[in-house]
């Protein structure tokens, strides 16, 4: 949804009075009105009947550049716009109009030049700091742009199209967050404005909150059922909430109406990966790439899926794009992350930790930007809170008041530790669903967050609020797979509120996936999380962190009434018959052989290791660290081995 230039609707008023005739005065006015009608031949027109009487008439041949310009006639419109300069050079509205046409024309510095004078004319004309910010932004001067869409919105409040147009520039820039802000103040100015509302929908799926997204969205494609960004962005909401068929029949109307939408093709893939369908993700990512070659998401995608098999062309393009300093720094971190994966699929494990090192560095560097940077010293106290709120006194306080339902399994542990693999040996079972990564106990989190300090107000919890946050979780839940005797979240950061869990859920079974801490930290450090996070960016971050988790995780298991069930995944890929019957019969469960089989079960996967489980147990990532040992040196420091 970005990437728009954003002019002016209509003319605005004249200049200067037209011409002391009262008649050519009525005939001028009338013209305008057309204009601003959107009436552009017929308004044409009557501004060529007024210069046929009135060669030198400045405000009309202003305002006939502006038709030539809004008609797509760029050259005409310099022509005739600098010819009303001539006439009269103080009208900072003429300047105005001959930026826009000459950057729709491309020479950007003689745009700038125009721009510039208009402003130095009207320092407060909201239309030229507009204008202005759009031309920065396509010369990828983002603060310069953001400072002039801000003076545009000063001098006339309510500017719908500035508002808009800053949306536009968070998008991206990838600033969701700032996004949905300007792009929300759009449209409550303007409530039909389509393109706002795709974009504030689009946002809203990037910050993972879809259920927001589709109104919005639904909105856009009402207005404008042809619009292809539009449609690609409500199949990605639909897909977000699990409604794969209306997800995909969205993304098949997007290409069907704009074939040569690149990211349409890569959703199309992406949504196929995800339902294990990875000859199809091919053949999409293929189109995406014969539409334009130089698709950052497509080439990625790509060398996910491919690896070793990728063909020489592509893997020399994405060397190529990840050199080009013009490329903002998220998808230059892709590149380099896709480069790191071809690097260690080809044994060399240098020039694979150099690219993966510097994907890290370039998040790192963004995120930081966006004021987000990992803080130890605020992670260790996050842990200590929560091992001062869920002690034993707590646990002793609550007994008998949560929920006797066995229907929740959470799975926990840190990213990258096996916990889709545990997951999908579980959904394999006929009595299991795999929920995936839920954010429900993060909503109930948030929830209690806004009336009490959490986990501190925790201590105040009573019977009834236990209960009825229990009762509603259950009842998020059972719709999902209404006769399953067990569904699974496994959102592994759970681990963070395992407290809470056992305290609306006592009888709930928790399951907790462990992995070498070496091989797990190397694995998150090499994965390009979907929404980076600052810690894993950073190898000392990386150690601190674990070993945070470690503490927290030893306190559940010394406190928690029904300590969780440790699955180790070296174990695991070592005797998966073992460690797969001890899984189902902790979750009370009957064996069934298909657990064995669980890379033969068609169901989403989400996460980064949605092509690892679609295949039997390997054990090919243990020990992984190994071979990268001699650049781990922070992460050993940090871990307490060196």
């Amino acid at each position: 949804m970005t990437g728009r230039r954003r002019t002016p609707s209509g003319p605005g008023r004249p200049a200067r009075a037209a011409s002391p005739g009262a008649a050519a005065v009525r005939e001028l006015q009338a013209a305008v009105a057309l204009h601003r009608a959107g009436r552009l031949a017929e308004a044409e027109a009557a501004y060529r009947r007024l210069l046929a009487a009135d060669p030198g008439q400045a405000d009309a041949l202003h305002l006939l550049g502006l038709v030539a310009h809004q008609s797509g006639r760029p050259a005409e419109a310099v022509a005739l716009v600098r010819r009303a300069i001539a006439r009269h050079p103080a009208a900072a509205s003429y300047h105005n109009t001959l930026g826009l046409a000459l950057m729709a024309a491309g020479d950007l510095d003689a745009a700038a030049t125009a721009l510039a004078r208009a402003l130095a004319l009207d320092p407060a004309s909201a239309d030229a700091h507009l204008n202005m910010g759009n031309l920065l932004r396509r010369r990828g001067d983002a603060a310069g742009a953001v400072g002039h869409y801000r003076q545009a919105i000063a001098g006339r409040p309510g500017f719908a199209e500035a508002e808009a147009s800053l949306g536009d520039l968070f998008a991206e820039r990838g600033e969701p967050e700032a996004a949905v802000v300007h792009f929300d103040r759009a449209v409550r100015l303007r409530p039909n404005d389509r393109q706002a509302l795709a974009g504030l929908g689009a946002a809203l799926v990037a910050l993972d909150r879809a259920a927001e997204a589709l109104g919005p969205l639904r909105r856009a494609v009402g207005l404008a059922p042809r619009d292809g960004r539009a449609l690609l962005a409500l199949g990605q909401a639909l897909g977000q909430l699990d409604r794969f068929a209306e997800a995909a029949a969205a993304l098949e109307q997007a290409v069907g109406v704009a074939p040569d939408l690149a990211d349409a093709w890569v959703a199309r893939a992406r949504l196929a990966r995800i339902l294990g369908r990875f000859d199809e993700a091919q053949a999409h990512l293929d189109r995406a790439l014969a539409v334009d070659a130089d698709s950052v998401a497509a080439l990625v995608l790509l060398a996910e899926q491919q690896r070793g098999r990728l063909t020489a062309e592509r893997a020399a393009r994405i060397e190529s794009l990840a050199a080009r300093p013009d490329l903002a720094a998220d998808p230059r971190s892709r590149l380099r992350y896709a480069l790191g994966l071809l690097a260690q699929d080809a044994g060399d494990y240098d020039a694979a930790f150099g690219n993966f090192a510097a994907a890290n560095a370039l998040q790192r560097d963004r995120l930081a930007g966006r004021g987000m940077v990992y803080d130890p010293a605020a992670q260790t106290r996050q842990v200590d809170r929560m091992i001062a709120a869920f002690d034993g006194v707590h646990f002793g306080r609550v007994a008998g008041q949560g929920v006797d339902s066995e229907l929740p399994v959470f799975i926990v542990g840190m990213p990258r530790s096996g916990t889709t693999l545990v997951e999908q040996i579980l959904a394999s079972h006929s009595r299991v669903h795999g929920a995936g990564e839920r954010t429900d106990v993060a909503a109930l989190v948030g929830e209690l967050s806004v009336s009490a300090p959490y986990p501190e107000g925790a201590a105040a919890l009573s019977v009834e609020t236990i209960r009825r946050l229990a009762g509603g979780h259950l009842d998020r839940l059972r719709p999902l797979a209404p006769s399953a005797a067990r569904i699974v979240d496994k959102q592994p950061f759970n681990f963070y509120n395992l407290g809470l869990i056992a305290t609306l859920f006592p009888r709930a079974r928790i399951v907790h996936c462990r992995r070498d801490p070496m091989d797990t930290c190397l694995s998150c450090f090499v994965q390009m999380f979907e929404f980076p996070f600052p810690w894993a960016c950073d190898l000392a971050a990386l150690g601190h962190y674990y070993r945070e988790y470690e503490r927290l995780m030893a306190h559940w298991r010394a406190t928690l009434p029904a300590p969780p069930l440790e699955v180790v995944y070296e174990e695991t890929v070592a005797d998966p018959e073992t460690a797969s019957r001890r899984l189902v019969a902790f979750c009370g469960l009957e064996w069934e052989a298909g657990c064995l089989a669980f890379h033969a079960t068609e169901r989403p996967v989400r996460t980064a290791s949605l092509q690892q489980v679609r295949r039997p147990v390997y054990g090919g990532s243990v020990g992984q660290w190994r071979r990268y040992e001699r650049h781990l040196g922070p992460l050993v420091a940090a871990l307490g081995g060196g």
